[in-house]
């Protein structure tokens, strides 16, 4: 587990599962910390605060991505861990903020077979 800059553990100001409920096998509650203006806003990125029993490859204090729309606009929510992305150590969380795009892609690339065409459009 990666830790984070002093900076950004001072802004989360959330402890572990705050505001979320009871997180279930493969939920992860997240801090939201950045988010994009626009259609992508409702993705975003935050800090983990909690992660349920049966979640591996993301852990508290991580920094994620939304794969589609959580609300990124709200202090904290709950999301499956199937929906997050960790973002890679050293990426700032102003510019994880801005994932979103990529995230769709790879979306509209799951299985995909040889001859399917697909168009992303900058517009969302």
């Amino acid at each position: 587990v990666r830790a984070l800059p002093s900076a950004v553990r001072a802004m989360s100001g959330v402890a572990a599962g705050d505001n979320v409920g009871s997180l279930g096998a493969s939920d992860v509650a997240v801090k939201m910390m950045a988010a994009p203006l626009g259609a992508k806003s409702m993705r975003g990125c935050g800090v983990v605060t909690g992660v349920g029993s049966g979640v591996s490859g993301i852990a508290v204090d991580d920094l994620v991505v939304a794969k589609k729309g959580l609300g990124a606009f709200r202090p904290v929510a709950k999301a499956s861990a199937s929906d997050l992305v960790k973002v890679p150590a050293g990426i700032p969380v102003e510019y994880a903020g801005l994932i979103g795009a990529p995230c769709k892609a790879a979306g509209l690339l799951k299985g995909l077979k040889a001859g399917d065409v697909v168009v992303q459009s900058g517009a969302d």
